[in-house]
């Protein structure tokens, strides 16, 4: 009986301890907890306005019901840049090539706690933001038992056109569909059921990606009668037909969709009334001063129903729209004589 207990002990010993395997290294970009053994790959965000890549730092979350004291050896490399860790208080830069401990931080049951490890991809000879990759080992020690061990790459590189750096995308005011990169995208209006305005609303911008981003437009109307106005980066005003114009920047965060503020409006100047017709749009998008998607935006307005038999929707009184006499949207509240419904109004 006692050599049976004494084997039964020898073999808890032996075994690994839940709270070893119950701290788990936790990604930045999308909050996704990894397994023992593998490779987490942690992609930079740029800052739109100044064009810093930031790499964060993973972090450690304790699953378990008791406070756990975590230490970890790891081993960076890289060709260039700087590497730094402050697990444990030691907060210091560390060469590429050898294999450093650091001190023990106490994390609590329930606990995620950034382990303050990063790359910094920024050439010390040139001071700018180069391309590249740096991989570290990484082994935790909980309690001073070991515990889970991962490879994470710190990677920055170049987007090509198979992997494109937009993911800022055009959607369809009409639909909501996304629009891939050369595709080409009809509007049609919706008629105000009151007073008869034709009112195409403006393709807005998706940005897919996991960082913020900064984007100007390249656009090219062409159109034999009514305006055209766009607002992107706050230059708001009318483009004659035929030229290329360049707006300002916008900036739109990660996640975000937001109105390009670009129309146009059929009405024609000479006897003030919505004529059918059509309107081509190119537009090229620059995200963070690199080249990203090109599209063919049509506004077409045919009386009766849109192109390909789809039926104009009838817009509510929240979307009725009035114009100066330039064709200009008039700001709502303005004063004066308008055009409304084809028609003149004063207000």
């Amino acid at each position: 009986m006692k050599k049976l207990y004494a084997l039964f002990a020898a073999a808890l010993l032996a075994a690994p301890t839940f709270a070893q395997k119950d701290v788990v290294l936790v990604s930045p970009n999308d909050g996704k907890e990894y397994k023992d053994g593998e490779t987490m790959i942690i992609t930079p965000n740029v800052d739109p306005e100044w064009g810093d890549v930031i790499f964060e730092s993973p972090s450690l979350k304790n699953k378990g019901k008791a406070d756990v004291k975590v230490t970890m050896k790891f081993a960076p490399k890289y060709s260039f840049g700087s590497f730094q860790c402050c697990l444990g208080g030691m907060c210091q830069m560390y060469p590429s090539g050898a294999t450093y401990e650091t001190g023990a931080e106490a994390i609590k049951a329930g606990e995620t706690k950034s382990i303050l490890t990063e790359w910094n991809c920024m050439d010390s000879a040139t001071f700018e933001y180069k391309y590249g990759e740096c991989t570290c080992t990484m082994e935790f020690y909980v309690n001073g038992e070991k515990g889970n061990s991962y490879t994470v790459k710190y990677v920055y590189q170049e987007k090509t056109n198979d992997n494109p750096l937009p993911g800022v995308v055009l959607v369809n005011p009409n639909d909501g569909k996304e629009y891939k990169d050369g595709e080409t995208m009809i509007i049609t209006p919706e008629i105000d059921p009151e007073w008869g305005d034709v009112i195409f609303h403006s393709p807005s911008l998706r940005n897919n990606e996991l960082t913020d981003a900064k984007v100007t437009m390249k656009f090219t109307p062409k159109y034999s009668f009514g305006s055209f106005q766009c607002c992107l980066g706050g230059m708001c005003q009318m483009y004659p037909s035929g030229a290329t114009y360049e707006t300002g920047a916008e900036v739109i965060k990660a996640g975000e969709t937001k109105d390009i503020l670009t129309e146009w409006n059929c009405m024609s100047m000479a006897s003030y009334e919505y004529e059918p017709g059509e309107c081509t749009c190119t537009m090229e998008f620059y995200v963070n001063g690199a080249k990203g998607n090109t599209y063919t935006v049509k506004y077409v307005y045919e009386k009766g129903s849109g192109p390909e038999g789809i039926q104009q929707a009838a817009v509510s009184s929240q979307s009725q729209k009035a114009y100066d006499l330039q064709g200009r949207v008039a700001s709502q509240g303005a004063k004066g004589l308008l055009i409304k419904g084809g028609k003149k109004v004063i207000r």
